[in-house]
């Protein structure tokens, strides 16, 4: 199974290898999917938005289990930093950013590559 998410507020999933779309849409947060996770054992699937909630979905029964939180782009850039040995490299940065956004280094006490 795949998670796709986008701006337009909604999951869907899909069965692999055949890409076929499983179920409906599933309607998340009020202003785009900012990321998604799979818990290690496929069952659920947790939501992070830009409206910062944190929702955890049943994958078994396709149905949110609920809110389990707020974030703030602070606490997830320390948490994102404590799991890294260094920040990105400047040619990651450029794949991701482009050529015309500045390198900019995001976990202060950590080695640039």
């Amino acid at each position: 199974m795949m998670a796709s998410a986008s701006d337009d507020e909604t999951i869907i999933l899909w069965a692999l290898p055949s890409g076929v779309q499983l179920g409906p849409p599933l309607p998340v947060h009020g202003d785009g999917v900012r990321d998604l996770a799979f818990s290690a054992d496929g069952k659920r699937l947790v939501s992070a938005g830009l409206d910062k909630q944190v929702v955890l979905w049943s994958l078994e029964q396709l149905r949110n289990e609920g809110a389990v939180g707020e974030f703030d782009d602070r606490q997830s850039l320390e948490l994102l930093c404590s799991k890294l040995a260094e920040n990105i490299a400047r040619d990651g940065w450029r794949n991701y950013e482009g050529d015309g956004v500045p390198y900019v280094t995001q976990c202060r006490n950590k080695p640039i590559p």
